[in-house]
């Protein structure tokens, strides 16, 4: 006696009507979502091109009015002035080839009175920042870089905080940091990074062209794009139902 094969379940495509107008509304939003991402990828590219050719650009000198901001952003500037380094101040955790250290931020007296920060590159941590080993060059000294905006970047909540009274900063607060260096006429809408070796090739190290906006829109765009992809497969899984049976 042999034993018989199990009926063969008859599968087929039954959907249902609300199943079927929530996943085209949100599988409609989520493409929207991937292609505005793929949008703004263009858009954040054409801008970091501009930048990167505004950085490379001829250097120019710091203009009388900063204003608005965001039109000086990256530009390059050549500046005349003499170095304040009795009012040094520091950007803390910055990492240079994986080793952490810190920023030196100087300001910088220009000739026509005004002082701007000026970011000078990497340091190594040092436990006396008076006997430090960076260069420290005195006079008038003529430097060219690129200005960039202070801020936080990121989001509130996550902001940590900077300790002026030590001159140690997480992120650049142009604004307390002149008023912790005692300036007169300081400029607080932009700050200059170095991005030329000092002549000895030691110490700080500047951080060189970097136009390092960030730009993660392509690996939003496919996350929007899968979850849509994802969306579909779930509905056609649900909706192939068997075939309900039929008794003769």
């Amino acid at each position: 006696m042999t034993d018989k094969a199990p009926p063969r379940v008859r599968r087929k495509f039954r959907p249902t009507l609300w199943a079927s107008i929530f996943t085209a509304a949100a599988a409609a939003l989520l493409v929207a979502l991937g292609s505005w991402q793929v949008q703004r990828k263009g858009e954040k590219e054409a801008l970091i091109a501009m930048f990167e050719a505004r950085a490379r650009g001829p250097a120019v000198a710091l203009p009388e009015f900063l204003e608005p901001p965001e039109a000086f952003l990256f530009a390059r500037v050549r500046l005349e002035g003499r170095f304040l380094h009795e009012r040094e101040q520091y950007l803390s955790s910055k990492v240079h080839k994986g080793e952490v250290g810190l920023h030196v931020i100087t300001p910088l007296l220009l000739r026509d009175g005004r002082a701007v920060l000026v970011d000078r590159g990497w340091s190594p941590l040092v436990s006396d920042v008076s006997a430090a080993f960076w260069s420290r060059p005195a006079g008038i000294q003529v430097i060219e870089g690129i200005l960039r905006q202070g801020g936080y970047g990121g989001p509130e909540f996550l902001r940590p905080e900077n300790d002026p009274g030590a001159g140690l900063y997480n992120w650049p607060d142009l604004m307390a940091m002149a008023s912790s260096a005692q300036l007169e006429r300081p400029i607080t809408t932009h700050y200059v990074m170095l991005d030329a070796m000092p002549p000895d090739g030691g110490y700080p190290v500047p951080r060189g062209l970097a136009v390092d906006l960030p730009n993660n829109h392509l690996q939003y765009a496919i996350t929007w794009f899968a979850l849509s992809a994802v969306l579909l497969v779930i509905y056609l899984i649900y909706h192939w139902r068997p075939e309900p049976e039929t008794h003769k």
